[in-house]
């Protein structure tokens, strides 16, 4: 009799239909809204629940830059300001968790920027001092010490490899012990499960750029390169954007969204994530 229902029970088991899987997939919406553009800066605010979208180009050669502050809200676009910053591109944007705003430093429109700016539904001008004029510069915020942290950058010829805080009202050079090769149009973000900023890539130099494939976080006092093999590195890829919410097969040059189950994503992700 025990032996007949533990056999039922393994044929129900079995039987059982696979748990479905959640995969994240690209979506066009296609809903008027800004005109065709490149080299906006982009942030989300939770607080109001939008995607803000500020400037940009009309091409690579800045034919036409844009005076415009646009925001989705998951359904529709709209343009709620051609006011505040004087029109750019090229501007290093992140959003400020602290004191609910969203952050824009510098930017390029014939003259390279140097003014800070908050967006909150209203442009409050904040500083024209700190980092010298710039495009291309990353920033990324921290929730925790309330600060953001802009590296590197353009100006003409020249890029920079310094490091800057804002607290809200200034700006403050820093002085790392250890400084990564400067670099532009690189992008940061921050990375809340290690408490730091980190950024990849970018380019060296102008007018003939190398492109760069390294990565490095700030800790909040030092830049700490991150190492990884170059043949984990598409899976590592993925596996850092879908963590959250899927597990990602490890093979050569590909992952795929498999699952769920945080017990799959320790065992196949983690040993390819690469991080040192």
């Amino acid at each position: 009799m025990t032996r007949t229902i533990l056999t039922v029970a393994i044929v129900l088991l079995v039987s059982l239909p696979a748990p479905a899987q959640t995969c994240r997939e690209w979506h066009l919406r296609d809903v008027p809204g800004p005109s065709p553009r490149g080299e906006f800066g982009l942030a989300y605010d939770p607080h109001r629940d939008v995607t803000v979208l500020i400037g940009g180009s009309s091409n690579l050669t800045f034919d036409a830059v844009f005076r415009e502050t646009w925001e989705w809200n998951g359904r529709a676009w709209t343009l709620v300001s051609t006011g505040g910053p004087t029109q750019r591109c090229d501007n290093a944007v992140t959003y400020d968790s602290t004191r609910q705003a969203v952050l824009s430093f510098g930017g390029y429109n014939g003259t390279f920027l140097r003014d800070t700016w908050t967006w909150d539904g209203t442009w409050v001008q904040r500083s024209t001092t700190g980092p010298s004029a710039r495009a291309d510069a990353s920033i990324g915020f921290d929730p925790t010490d309330g600060t953001a942290t802009l590296f590197g950058g353009l100006a003409g010829a020249t890029v920079q490899a310094d490091t800057w805080r804002w607290n809200g009202t200034t700006w403050s050079p820093l002085a790392p012990a250890t400084v990564p090769p400067l670099r532009w149009i690189h992008r940061a973000a921050y990375d809340a499960a290690r408490d730091e900023i980190v950024f990849f890539g970018g380019a060296s130099r102008n007018p003939t750029p190398v492109v760069l494939g390294d990565m490095w976080a700030w800790n909040g006092s030092n830049w700490v390169q991150k190492a990884f093999a170059f043949g984990s590195l598409f899976c590592m890829s993925a596996c850092i954007v879908r963590q959250s919410l899927t597990c990602c097969w490890p093979l050569t040059f590909h992952s795929f969204c498999a699952c769920s189950n945080p017990a799959c994503w320790e065992a196949s992700c983690s040993p390819l994530r690469g991080l040192a």
